[in-house]
Protein backbone atom coordinates (compact mmCIF):
# COMPACT_ATOMS: atom_id res chain seq x y z
CA UNK A 1 0.00 0.00 0.00
CA UNK A 2 2.82 2.39 0.90
CA UNK A 3 4.42 1.87 -2.52
CA UNK A 4 1.11 2.58 -4.24
CA UNK A 5 0.59 5.77 -2.24
CA UNK A 6 4.10 7.00 -3.09
CA UNK A 7 3.54 6.25 -6.79
CA UNK A 8 0.20 8.07 -7.01
CA UNK A 9 0.57 11.87 -7.02
CA UNK A 10 -2.34 12.48 -4.65
CA UNK A 11 -2.15 14.35 -1.39
CA UNK A 12 -5.15 15.02 0.86
CA UNK A 13 -5.59 18.52 -0.51
CA UNK A 14 -4.76 17.73 -4.16
CA UNK A 15 -8.28 16.64 -5.12
CA UNK A 16 -10.87 19.35 -5.61
CA UNK A 17 -14.14 17.57 -5.03
CA UNK A 18 -16.97 18.36 -7.39
CA UNK A 19 -19.82 17.89 -4.92
CA UNK A 20 -22.36 19.04 -7.52
CA UNK A 21 -21.70 15.82 -9.48
CA UNK A 22 -21.84 13.52 -6.45
CA UNK A 23 -24.62 11.20 -7.64
CA UNK A 24 -23.93 8.56 -5.01
CA UNK A 25 -24.17 10.62 -1.84
CA UNK A 26 -27.95 10.28 -1.45
CA UNK A 27 -27.76 6.50 -1.64
CA UNK A 28 -24.83 6.48 0.79
CA UNK A 29 -26.78 8.70 3.18
CA UNK A 30 -29.61 6.16 3.06
CA UNK A 31 -27.11 3.37 3.73
CA UNK A 32 -25.81 5.29 6.76
CA UNK A 33 -29.37 5.61 8.07
CA UNK A 34 -29.91 1.84 7.93
CA UNK A 35 -26.40 1.09 9.21
CA UNK A 36 -27.06 3.26 12.25
CA UNK A 37 -29.99 1.05 13.20
CA UNK A 38 -28.27 -2.27 12.49
CA UNK A 39 -25.26 -1.30 14.62
CA UNK A 40 -27.22 0.22 17.50
CA UNK A 41 -26.26 -0.97 20.94
CA UNK A 42 -29.12 -2.37 22.98
CA UNK A 43 -29.35 -2.93 26.67
CA UNK A 44 -31.98 -5.49 27.58
CA UNK A 45 -33.82 -5.44 30.90
CA UNK A 46 -36.21 -8.09 32.13
CA UNK A 47 -38.72 -6.98 34.69
CA UNK A 48 -41.78 -8.91 35.81
CA UNK A 49 -41.52 -11.21 32.80
CA UNK A 50 -41.40 -8.32 30.34
CA UNK A 51 -38.35 -7.39 28.27
CA UNK A 52 -37.55 -3.72 27.65
CA UNK A 53 -34.70 -2.23 25.65
CA UNK A 54 -32.62 0.90 25.79
CA UNK A 55 -30.74 1.86 22.62
CA UNK A 56 -27.51 3.67 21.88
CA UNK A 57 -27.44 4.85 18.28
CA UNK A 58 -24.31 5.79 16.37
CA UNK A 59 -24.02 9.49 15.49
CA UNK A 60 -25.32 9.82 11.91
CA UNK A 61 -22.93 12.62 10.99
CA UNK A 62 -19.95 10.48 12.02
CA UNK A 63 -21.16 7.51 9.97
CA UNK A 64 -21.86 9.70 6.92
CA UNK A 65 -18.40 11.26 7.12
CA UNK A 66 -16.67 7.89 7.24
CA UNK A 67 -18.83 6.53 4.41
CA UNK A 68 -18.13 9.62 2.32
CA UNK A 69 -14.39 9.17 2.82
CA UNK A 70 -14.63 5.53 1.71
CA UNK A 71 -16.58 6.57 -1.37
CA UNK A 72 -14.10 9.32 -2.18
CA UNK A 73 -11.30 6.78 -1.97
CA UNK A 74 -13.17 4.59 -4.44
CA UNK A 75 -13.74 7.62 -6.70
CA UNK A 76 -10.03 8.45 -6.64
CA UNK A 77 -9.24 4.88 -7.69
CA UNK A 78 -11.33 5.40 -10.79
CA UNK A 79 -9.71 8.81 -11.29
CA UNK A 80 -12.77 10.90 -10.52
CA UNK A 81 -13.32 13.94 -8.36
CA UNK A 82 -16.94 13.10 -7.54
CA UNK A 83 -18.78 10.18 -5.97
CA UNK A 84 -20.65 8.31 -8.66
CA UNK A 85 -23.27 5.60 -8.44
CA UNK A 86 -20.57 3.15 -9.53
CA UNK A 87 -18.74 3.86 -6.24
CA UNK A 88 -21.75 2.92 -4.13
CA UNK A 89 -21.85 -0.92 -4.32
CA UNK A 90 -18.40 -1.57 -2.89
CA UNK A 91 -18.88 1.04 -0.17
CA UNK A 92 -22.29 -0.41 0.78
CA UNK A 93 -20.88 -3.92 0.85
CA UNK A 94 -18.00 -2.76 3.06
CA UNK A 95 -20.12 -0.86 5.57
CA UNK A 96 -22.80 -3.53 5.86
CA UNK A 97 -20.05 -6.10 6.43
CA UNK A 98 -19.12 -4.09 9.54
CA UNK A 99 -22.69 -4.42 10.79
CA UNK A 100 -22.64 -8.14 10.11
CA UNK A 101 -19.51 -8.55 12.22
CA UNK A 102 -21.09 -6.76 15.18
CA UNK A 103 -24.68 -7.94 14.82
CA UNK A 104 -24.86 -10.86 12.39
CA UNK A 105 -28.45 -11.85 13.11
CA UNK A 106 -29.81 -8.33 12.58
CA UNK A 107 -27.89 -7.93 9.34
CA UNK A 108 -28.92 -11.35 8.03
CA UNK A 109 -32.58 -10.57 8.73
CA UNK A 110 -32.14 -7.21 6.96
CA UNK A 111 -30.69 -9.01 3.90
CA UNK A 112 -33.46 -11.64 3.92
CA UNK A 113 -36.07 -8.89 4.03
CA UNK A 114 -34.41 -7.22 1.04
CA UNK A 115 -34.26 -10.52 -0.86
CA UNK A 116 -38.00 -10.98 -0.25
CA UNK A 117 -39.12 -7.49 -1.26
CA UNK A 118 -39.46 -6.34 2.36
CA UNK A 119 -41.81 -9.09 3.61
CA UNK A 120 -40.97 -12.47 5.12
CA UNK A 121 -42.52 -14.81 7.67
CA UNK A 122 -40.79 -15.78 10.89
CA UNK A 123 -40.80 -19.41 9.74
CA UNK A 124 -39.14 -18.50 6.42
CA UNK A 125 -36.50 -16.51 8.30
CA UNK A 126 -35.85 -19.40 10.66
CA UNK A 127 -35.57 -21.85 7.75
CA UNK A 128 -33.32 -19.64 5.65
CA UNK A 129 -31.07 -18.75 8.59
CA UNK A 130 -30.95 -22.31 9.95
CA UNK A 131 -32.37 -21.15 13.25
CA UNK A 132 -35.49 -21.44 15.38
CA UNK A 133 -38.52 -19.19 15.20
CA UNK A 134 -37.96 -18.27 18.86
CA UNK A 135 -34.39 -17.10 18.24
CA UNK A 136 -35.37 -15.18 15.10
CA UNK A 137 -38.24 -13.56 17.01
CA UNK A 138 -35.81 -12.24 19.64
CA UNK A 139 -33.78 -10.49 16.94
CA UNK A 140 -36.92 -9.24 15.19
CA UNK A 141 -38.06 -7.76 18.51
CA UNK A 142 -34.76 -5.84 18.70
CA UNK A 143 -35.21 -4.53 15.15
CA UNK A 144 -38.82 -3.66 15.96
CA UNK A 145 -37.73 -1.68 19.02
CA UNK A 146 -35.17 0.14 16.84
CA UNK A 147 -37.95 1.04 14.39
CA UNK A 148 -36.63 -0.86 11.35
CA UNK A 149 -39.28 -3.56 11.18
CA UNK A 150 -42.81 -4.29 12.25
CA UNK A 151 -44.48 -7.60 12.92
CA UNK A 152 -47.97 -8.40 11.61
CA UNK A 153 -48.87 -11.78 13.05
CA UNK A 154 -45.97 -13.87 11.83
CA UNK A 155 -44.96 -11.59 8.94
CA UNK A 156 -41.96 -9.28 9.31
CA UNK A 157 -41.91 -6.13 7.16
CA UNK A 158 -39.94 -2.90 7.06
CA UNK A 159 -41.67 0.00 8.77
CA UNK A 160 -42.99 2.80 6.61
CA UNK A 161 -40.08 5.01 7.66
CA UNK A 162 -37.47 2.54 6.41
CA UNK A 163 -39.20 0.59 3.64
CA UNK A 164 -38.32 2.86 0.73
CA UNK A 165 -34.83 3.56 2.04
CA UNK A 166 -34.02 -0.14 2.52
CA UNK A 167 -35.51 -1.33 -0.75
CA UNK A 168 -33.68 1.47 -2.56
CA UNK A 169 -30.39 -0.10 -1.44
CA UNK A 170 -31.13 -3.48 -3.06
CA UNK A 171 -29.48 -2.75 -6.43
CA UNK A 172 -26.29 -1.70 -4.66
CA UNK A 173 -26.11 -4.53 -2.12
CA UNK A 174 -26.94 -7.45 -4.39
CA UNK A 175 -25.06 -6.40 -7.51
CA UNK A 176 -21.83 -8.10 -8.49
CA UNK A 177 -18.99 -5.87 -7.37
CA UNK A 178 -16.44 -7.31 -9.77
CA UNK A 179 -17.89 -8.38 -13.09
CA UNK A 180 -16.42 -11.52 -14.74
CA UNK A 181 -15.29 -9.50 -17.79
CA UNK A 182 -13.20 -7.23 -15.53
CA UNK A 183 -11.38 -10.22 -14.04
CA UNK A 184 -10.43 -11.58 -17.48
CA UNK A 185 -8.75 -8.31 -18.53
Amino acid sequence: IAGFLRAVPITPSSVEWNKDDDEGTTVLSDAATILRVLRAGLTEKKRKGKITFKSTLEAPARARKIITQLARGQAVLRQSNSIGLEDVPIVCKTIFDTAEVSYPERTQIFYKLLENNGNITLQQLANELGSTVEFVLETVEQLKFLGLVQLYGNVVTFTGDYRLIALGLRPYLFREIIHPTEVEQ
